[in-house]
């Protein structure tokens, strides 16, 4: 499902009404064993979403154990739970568009489709207009069997968001629950493949793609992991701005300044992430309150911490920062170290930047999401 809708559906049953905390004071006491963190998509903004959580990461005083990830957000994840953040930001800034694409079907320079390139492919009966095997290698160099290895013994966890082109359906793969270094990494790649610009993982017949055609920010998915494991406070690490803006000048029609422009929508999902609506549920929950919030509070019942961290929108509007393709050295450096630094979206309001949902509350709704 869409994070958008299934942001709308939980703001609109949270009850944001109990007690105020001082959020100070949580960033100084709360430990990291009882803390998840979830990264979504967005291909070369993530160099901020990882320079972010090393931020966080320092902020909080102790690595994240258990990560959740999609696209870039999977890729990043396992140097998180290692805190391996000097690898990291080599990662995030020394990657070209060589180490991701053996047929990189789009321009150095500017992040736009190559027409002729992808014309041929089309003609010669490709499947795809870019063919993303270096990543693969990249995926090897930066997460080798030893870290692999010492993930798993140390009882870390990160888990990456596939789709499967064939059922349309979202699926997550657990380091917990696949030993196999191997297979790891085929998830790892498929979960940052986008369809028909990159390759597809075939596997028993199927075709795996890119999480973030499905689930973006694999939030709903962290909640349930949050309820059984006793996981009460939630980071969630958003590529984008809330209000991302697109260039509205558009004056050629041509058929692939339009193909480039349906990428444009597509990276940045306009079509779905309006938060208009979510932020105007929250108000209302917050103001108005349910009784099943009120009884929570009486009870002192367990609550779940849930908080946002947006893209900086001044830094997407600079020239080239929305494409998630365009992996340039000198733009991610400046995206990282912006993260590093804790910038943020400062467009973001306190009534969605953090949501405090009473235990029961959440099972109830996560119930109701799977029926």
């Amino acid at each position: 499902m869409k994070y958008s809708t299934f942001l709308a559906a939980l703001a609109a049953i949270t009850p944001i009404c109990l007690p105020a905390q001082d959020s100070s004071i949580i960033r100084s006491t709360a430990r990291n064993s009882n803390r998840i963190l979830v990264i979504g998509g967005g291909g070369a903004r993530g160099a901020w979403g990882a320079g972010y959580a090393k931020y966080l990461t320092r902020m909080h005083g102790e690595p994240y154990k258990v990560a959740f990830g999609t696209s870039t957000g999977s890729l990043m994840i396992p140097l998180i739970v290692t805190n391996e953040f000097d690898l990291l930001k080599t990662a995030y800034t020394s990657v070209t568009q060589k180490s991701i694409f053996n047929e990189n079907p789009f321009s150095k320079k500017t992040g736009a489709l190559k027409g002729f390139k992808a014309m041929k492919r089309i003609l010669f009966g490709k499947k795809t207009f870019g063919e993303s095997k270096n990543l693969k290698g990249t995926i090897r160099e930066f997460m080798n069997r030893d870290m692999f290895n010492r993930i798993q013994q140390q009882r870390l966890e990160f888990v990456v968001t596939v789709v499967d082109f064939k059922t349309g359906q979202a699926e997550y793969k657990s380091s917990a629950e696949i030993p196999d270094y191997d297979n790891m990494v085929n998830w790892m790649w498929a979960s940052a493949n986008q369809p028909i610009f990159m390759s597809y993982y075939e596997k028993d017949g199927h075709a795996y793609v890119d999480g973030g055609v499905m689930e973006n920010v694999p939030l709903e998915y962290a909640l349930q992991y949050a309820l059984m494991h006793d996981q009460t406070e939630i980071d969630v690490i958003i590529n984008k701005p809330k209000d991302p803006v697109l260039d509205k000048e558009f004056p050629n029609r041509k058929i692939l300044k339009g193909l480039n422009r349906l990428i444009e929508f597509f990276t940045l999902e306009i079509r779905d992430d309006d938060l208009t609506i979510p932020e105007l549920q929250a108000q209302l929950a917050n103001c108005i309150g349910t009784d099943t919030a009120m009884a929570a509070s009486r009870s002192n019942e367990k609550s779940y911490r849930i908080n946002f961290y947006y893209f900086p929108s001044d830094l997407f509007k600079k020239k080239l920062y929305e494409k998630e393709l365009l992996f340039d050295k000198g733009r991610m450096l400046d995206m990282w170290t912006e993260g590093e630094n804790g910038a943020k979206d400062e467009q973001e309001r306190s009534d969605l930047e953090t949501m405090t949902v009473p235990k029961s509350v959440l099972e109830s709704f996560l119930k109701r999401r799977k029926q």
